[in-house]
């Protein structure tokens, strides 16, 4: 098993980009702690650097880590996500949830 972990990153809807990362973390952390292996693109998103690669990129990212997975978990909040819901669409499209 492998899972991917998709939800909201930017900064929307009064939650900080750090508040999303933190979230997002803190599953990811439960998952692995329970020898869970697991995918998260949150891990870099706070990273001066990320601010400069479009989300279109970071989707594309996204899709191609799902690609390889076996499971996709969305996180709370996932819907109101531009890029998470697109993540969703591809994940069903690839019939991977």
């Amino acid at each position: 098993m492998l899972v991917y972990l998709a939800g909201p990153i930017t900064a929307k809807d009064g939650f900080t980009l750090e508040q999303n990362i933190e979230a997002a973390l803190e599953v990811y952390f439960r998952l692995v702690k329970a020898n869970v292996r697991v995918l998260c693109t949150h891990g870099t998103a706070g990273h001066p650097q990320a601010r400069t690669i479009p989300e279109a990129t970071w989707v594309a990212l996204g899709c191609a880590m799902i690609d390889v997975c076996t499971h996709v978990l969305m996180l709370p909040r996932w819907e109101t996500s531009d890029g998470a819901r697109r993540e969703q669409e591809h994940a069903r499209a690839a019939c991977k949830f």
